[in-house]
């Protein structure tokens, strides 16, 4: 009995630990592309490619729409609202 003991339990303890290892969440990263930039807008960074979690504001041109949004790379793709700023 005892064998059968010593051979099962640490057995028991290596399969716990790979079910762990495999249950995990492995966050997902990406680059972004060029987030877009709304008619008569200026964005604060603008440039081809960004990062993961980095963040663009897009101003309004016009000074009298008092508007600023911001956009975040997220996983390869932008999050946030698109700001109007005119016509």
């Amino acid at each position: 009995m005892k064998l059968i003991f010593f051979i099962f339990l640490p057995l028991f303890f290596l399969l716990l630990v790979i079910n762990k290892c495999h249950s995990q969440v492995i966050p997902v990263e990406g680059l972004c592309g060029y987030p877009g930039k709304p008619y008569k807008s200026i964005l604060s960074n603008e440039k081809d490619a960004y990062n993961e979690n980095e963040i663009v504001s897009i101003y309004c041109e016009n000074p009298s729409i008092d508007m600023i949004q911001t956009k975040t790379c997220s996983r390869g793709t932008w999050r946030g609202t698109e700001p109007f700023c005119g016509k």
